[in-house]
Parts: structure tokens; C-alpha cells; sequence
């Protein structure tokens, strides 16, 4: 019964409306190399005013679906590697919230932000290590406020991994059916790439799921770990997505360096680029 209960509240926290930056300001950029960033850092955060729906599907409503960065189309269930249809919810009534945002498969209409914006977006500590349907409304309201957003950054690579088994994917560890955690930097690096780079500490961590990867046969690790060693300046776009899972990956401890910048990721990657010859080219089509 409190598996039904508990699943039943996840999904009183999800809607189906994707939420949108607000409009760029004069004399913003796309992406500076700048020195290294401050941490952001969690806060006990007001509420804050709700993004703006900026479509719904033709059979859904406003009413239905109301404005919230919490929320988002559903995606068709995936076919995994061994047979398996997995929802786009997952497969763990506690993390239904995060996992059906985590699978989204919606398009936006991109807009480039500077690294520093994303990577300085602070959020709510009491949210840390919960699911959504657990965080207190002001809460939900301050995560709300940069969730969701259709977003471009730019900057460099600094190596590429296949997850673990998540409940988002099913519980699933094949390679084919888990996401590729990538780690954005705001610069280049000024020695030559290193297994486990002390620069994820400054990085954003940006996701390709399975569910995408399907569609982009040039979407590999082995294609990305080049790209990363070689340098070449990417373009990332896709949907903003809070984490609450990595607290301690953001912090370190006594032992262990930090692993990442922030808890603000891009998840799921819908698009990524490469500049070369001057322009930017689709990752399916570098010449790498």
C-alpha cells in the first residue's frame, strides 16, 4: 500500500508542460573562457515565480498541465537491450519524478546561456539526496525556477563514462542502456587530458540517455573521449535538470576531491556540436 501511496504523490509533483528561459538580455554571450568559477552552493531558498509554458501538446491543456519546472512530456517506453520495456518513470515508484525528466524526448527552441549562469545557479540543501515528491513546496518552487529550461552552452569536454545501473533505465548496466555522463568545462585545458581530470570540480556534468542515442550513430564514448583529447570546442543543448542525487560529488571530502561543479546538469543532451572549420557541425557528422 505505501508503494502505491509513495507513487502516487510522484506523480502529483510531475505535469507535462516544459518551462523556458526568460528572454536573452542585451549584451549577453553565449560562452566565454573565463577563470576558474566560485562552487555554487546549496541555500535554503524563497519561493520563487513560476517559468512560462511555452507549448502544450494539441491534446493537452493549460489546465491539465500547469506551468512548472517540474514537469515535462512523457516519453514512449524504451526497448532495452534484454527485451525490456522500460517507462519513461523508470522503474522505482520513489525517483518516478526524476526519472520521467531524466527521459524526456521533447525539443525546444534552444538558447545559448553563459557556462558561468548555469554553473552558478544555487539550490535548496534540504532537497539533497531526496526525490521530489519529499521536497517541501518553497522548495519545489526555487528548483522550478531554472528547471526545465531549453538551453545552449558552450565550452570543452573534459572525458566521457557510461553510468551505472539507474532506476530511470530500469535498473539496466548494459552499456547500450545507460546514460553517458559527460563533463562540460568552461575552458581549455592548458595541459594534455588526464584520466579523472582535477577540472570536473569546476565542471557541469551534461547526460546522453539511451532513449536519444538510438536516433545518433555517432553519439559514442569512443567519439566523445576523442573529442575530449583533442579539445575542440562543443555546444551543448538540451534541457536543465537538477540533480539531488550528487551532493557529496559537489563537495568532497577529506578524501576525495569534488567531481563536479553543481548539481545543475543538461539532462538529457537533445543536441551536441563541434566546431570545425569555423562553424558548428552535428556530432553524427565530425569528422573525427
Amino acid at each position: 500500500m505505501w508503494r502505491v501511496l509513495v507513487g502516487a504523490l510522484a506523480f502529483a509533483a510531475i505535469g507535462c508542460a516544459p518551462s523556458v528561459p526568460e528572454t536573452k538580455k542585451a549584451g549577453e554571450t553565449a560562452h566565454s573562457a573565463v577563470s576558474p568559477l566560485p562552487r555554487a552552493t546549496a541555500t535554503s531558498s524563497a519561493p520563487l515565480a513560476e517559468p512560462t509554458i511555452l507549448s502544450v501538446r494539441p491534446s493537452e491543456t493549460v489546465a491539465e498541465h500547469p506551468a512548472h519546472g517540474l514537469t515535462c512530456p512523457a516519453s514512449a517506453p524504451f526497448h532495452q537491450s534484454d527485451g525490456n520495456m522500460c517507462p519513461a518513470d523508470g522503474d522505482n515508484a520513489n525517483e518516478k519524478g526524476l526519472s520521467l525528466l531524466k527521459n524526456r524526448t521533447d525539443e525546444g527552441p534552444w538558447r545559448s546561456i553563459p557556462f558561468a549562469e548555469l554553473r552558478g545557479w544555487t539550490w535548496p540543501r534540504s532537497t539533497e539526496g531526496r526525490d521530489i515528491h519529499l521536497w517541501a513546496p518553497a522548495d519545489r518552487d526555487a528548483i522550478a525556477e531554472h528547471n526545465g529550461m531549453s538551453v545552449s552552452v558552450e565550452g570543452y569536454l573534459l572525458d566521457a563514462v557510461p553510468s551505472g545501473s539507474e532506476a530511470c533505465n530500469c535498473g539496466r548496466s548494459a552499456g547500450v542502456d545507460v546514460d553517458y555522463h559527460i563533463w562540460l568545462f568552461n575552458r581549455k585545458l592548458d595541459h594534455a587530458p588526464v584520466v579523472r581530470p582535477p577540472e570536473r570540480g569546476e565542471s557541469i556534468v551534461v547526460e546522453m540517455t539511451p532513449r536519444l542515442r538510438t536516433q545518433h550513430h555517432g553519439w559514442t564514448v569512443a567519439r566523445l573521449k576523442k573529442i575530449a583529447h583533442e579539445q575542440l570546442p562543443v555546444r551543448v543543448s538540451g534541457w536543465t535538470f537538477y540533480d539531488p542525487e550528487h551532493g557529496p560529488e559537489v563537495r568532497g571530502s577529506s578524501t576525495h576531491a569534488p567531481t563536479r561543479g553543481t548539481l545543475w546538469e543538461i539532462h538529457p543532451i537533445m543536441k551536441l556540436e563541434v566546431q570545425q572549420a569555423g562553424g558548428w557541425v552535428d556530432l553524427d557528422d565530425a569528422q573525427l
